[in-house]
């Protein structure tokens, strides 16, 4: 009886140990030797095995060019042959990617003899990438049975193997196509001064400061004094910092020989911040749609759309603030309103607008607010003439609105005239720009009558 007890103590004994033994089999000797095989043939599927952080050279070379590229200890890339150019960090690392990732599909020929039935004899691109002092060399061949994939011969020598890498991403790319195309490099909120000079005028912008520092108000201090149109300003710094290059003229040779046919300059605009100043002259090539660019004597010149020539020639007149009422809305404290058939004055009296011959009636007050701001705001659409003109000629003698404001300390500011209506617009003349101009005639329905302004205390709330 006892030992038919213990049999099944000893059996189970047993059992635990075979488990044991298994387990440890398996997690010893069965699963790293699965990774190993699994790690030996993800080695033997890259197509490079370089890390792509530590590659830091790179070279290209096919039928038509050879050019190289660096990386620096800040991660940016550079042209070192046959230029010194800065190249398009991005554009590098994309195809670095497309390496790093690459797979090879299936070797097609282990001995690599058969070089000429895949685009291999001569390689349409020749790719060598450097890791420190590991280099590998990739020669790319015809595009693969899939569009999505191309035959590679890796080394010299080396087998020729069918890959994943995209056609597309290694096609047609040149020199220019990994330059950085960007021209000028600067954050527009550092810049405090513009020169613009065209046709031999110089305009010249400066930012206004205040206490804490530059503002975004621009003022033009030459050739006249005016408040610059702040929209209008920034719209060319952005313009300027867009500005893209879709070819370069590297040789000095070269770019003398097209400068002199393009001098002078169409257009010229120095920024100034308070450490640097950076300068861009555009040229328009003569008889020709092309346009170039040209930075520092040490840089190429560029070509670039020609229609960037249009976007950074500004006129006085564009740059300009063209409110013609004179008076920015905050600071009206009165405004007088003559039409043919209404006249009434409005008074601002703690923060809230009434009529100055009956303060106690009640008034829609956003209306009148919105009112002020079309007034105030109303810009120039096109210039007229800057002189004087005969009121009869633009319809000033009798006229379809004057408005006259005055500001917290009484001063009679704020003024605008409007004309005669011919197509869309008015003819309109005010303190805030000399001479006359065109202006939305849309305004002369937005015009509230007296009445109209005059609302029930329910409805004012």
């Amino acid at each position: 009886m006892r030992k038919l007890a213990a049999s099944p103590y000893r059996l189970l004994l047993l059992l635990a140990l075979i488990f044991g033994a298994l387990e440890v089999y398996v997690y010893f000797i069965d699963v790293p030797a699965r990774q190993e095989a699994r790690e030996i043939q993800t080695r033997e599927e890259q197509l490079l095995h370089l890390g792509y952080r530590q590659i830091d050279k790179l070279t290209w070379t096919t039928p038509r060019e050879h050019f190289a590229m660096i990386k620096d200890e800040h991660d940016r890339w550079w042209i070192t042959e046959p230029v010194q150019a800065q190249a398009d960090s991005r554009e590098v690392r994309k195809i670095l990617r497309a390496l790093v990732l690459g797979k090879i599909s299936r070797v097609i020929d282990e001995q690599g003899t058969a070089a000429d039935k895949f685009g291999l004899a001569p390689p349409h691109l020749i790719i060598t990438a450097t890791a420190g002092d590991r280099t590998e060399r990739l020669e790319l061949g015809d595009p693969g049975p899939l569009s999505s994939t191309l035959y590679v011969r890796k080394g010299t020598e080396g087998p020729i193997v069918l890959t994943s890498l995209n056609v597309r991403t290694f096609a047609q790319k040149s020199l220019d196509h990994f330059r950085r195309k960007d021209i000028l490099s600067f954050d527009h909120q550092h810049i405090t001064r513009i020169d613009l000079e065209q046709r031999g005028e110089l305009i010249t912008l400066v930012r206004a400061t205040g206490i804490h520092g530059i503002t975004h108000h621009w003022r033009i201090v030459h050739p006249i004094k005016a408040s610059g149109d702040a929209t209008r300003i920034l719209g060319l710094l952005m313009h300027l910092n867009d500005l893209t290059a879709q070819g370069f003229v590297d040789s000095e040779q070269d770019k003398q020989r097209l400068l002199a046919a393009l001098s002078p300059p169409q257009t010229t605009v120095t920024l100034h911040t308070p450490k640097r100043e950076l300068r861009i002259a555009l040229y328009q090539a003569p008889g020709s749609a092309e346009a170039y660019a040209m930075t520092t004597p040490d840089q190429p010149l560029f070509r670039i759309d020609p229609a960037s020539l249009k976007q950074v020639a500004k006129s006085l007149f564009l740059l300009r603030d063209k409110r013609l009422f004179g008076l920015m809305p905050e600071e009206l404290a009165m405004l007088t309103i003559h039409t043919p058939t209404d006249q009434y004055t409005l008074i601002r009296q703690t923060g809230e607008w009434v009529l100055e011959d009956d303060p106690t009636l009640p008034l829609n007050q956003k209306l009148i607010q919105l009112f002020v701001s079309r007034i105030a705001d109303l810009p120039a659409e096109l210039p007229v003439r800057a002189e004087p003109a005969p009121p009869n000629d633009f319809g000033f003698a009798e006229p379809s609105a004057v408005f006259t404001g005055k500001d917290r300390r009484g001063l009679d500011r704020g003024n605008l005239i409007l004309g005669k209506v011919q197509g869309g617009l008015v003819y309109a003349k005010g303190a805030g720009l000399p001479g006359v101009f065109q202006a939305q005639s849309l305004i002369l329905t937005q015009i509230p009558t007296r009445q109209e302004l005059i609302v029930a205390p329910a409805e004012n709330d």
